[in-house]
């Protein structure tokens, strides 16, 4: 009896993780917060009125200015925060 699974891996048909990267890039405002999906989050103040990248997981999202991380929040459940 041969198999089709030589190297002795396990297929898996479901995803390697439950987080979804999505891309957002809002404008921070002038109380140094951001709003992803109606809930406000908060930023360095140097970063007012530029565009910032949000990467958005399944239980936190992440904050970039050209590539560099500037914040780290866990997701708000709630719209509205």
């Amino acid at each position: 009896m041969s198999t089709s699974r030589s190297s002795g891996r396990r297929s898996c048909r479901c995803p390697r993780s439950r987080s979804r990267r999505t891309d957002f890039t809002p404008r921070d405002d002038r109380y140094s917060q951001i709003a992803v999906l109606t809930n406000p989050y908060s930023v360095p103040v140097r970063l007012v009125g530029k565009r910032v990248r949000v990467v958005l997981h399944a239980s936190y999202l992440v904050v970039y200015d050209r590539n560099v991380e500037v914040a780290r929040h866990e997701r708000l459940i709630a719209m509205g925060g």
